[in-house]
């Protein structure tokens, strides 16, 4: 026999003679159950559990929520600039309400460098453009696309 499992042996030979007189009478035993406090180790498991669902909330949130969140905030604020931007200037000024879309964007604190922005606003400028389209007010022919992305 090699020493782990001589090891091995030893100590379930030694957990048995420990348990022996535990087990010798029924009375003994419900005794021992009984005496058990159990509070300690619920309290553990419930920290741990609690812990567990903490850090899978906080990466949730980290990771899909925030940015969702973020995403929303900056299509929502591209669609008032625009919308808003055409109820100022009107139609056939397309230079100057890219200008105007642009400078309100950066007063509402956006990164103008970035090109997620533009693109928002580029995608608010398109919807606005089809929802004219559709409502008759503007004809298909006619070019809205925003002054840097080609258009007047």
């Amino acid at each position: 026999m090699s020493n782990a499992k001589k090891l091995f042996a030893l100590l379930l030979a030694l957990l048995g003679l420990m348990s022996a007189p535990l087990l010798a009478t029924a009375e003994t035993a419900e005794a021992v159950a009984a005496s058990i406090d159990w509070t300690a180790l619920v309290v553990a498991v419930i920290g741990v559990i609690g812990t567990a669902l903490s850090a899978l909330l906080g990466r949730v949130w980290v990771r899909w929520v925030r940015p969702w969140l973020e995403k929303r905030d900056l299509t929502d604020a591209a669609k008032i600039v625009v919308e808003a931007v055409e109820a100022l200037l009107g139609r056939y000024c397309g230079a100057e309400k890219w200008q105007l879309a642009l400078e309100k964007m950066e007063a509402r604190g956006f990164d103008m460098d970035s090109d997620v922005v533009l693109d928002a606003l580029r995608a608010a400028w398109k919807q606005l453009d089809m929802a004219m389209i559709a409502a008759g007010e503007k004809k298909a022919i006619e070019e809205a696309e925003p002054p840097e992305a080609g258009g007047v």
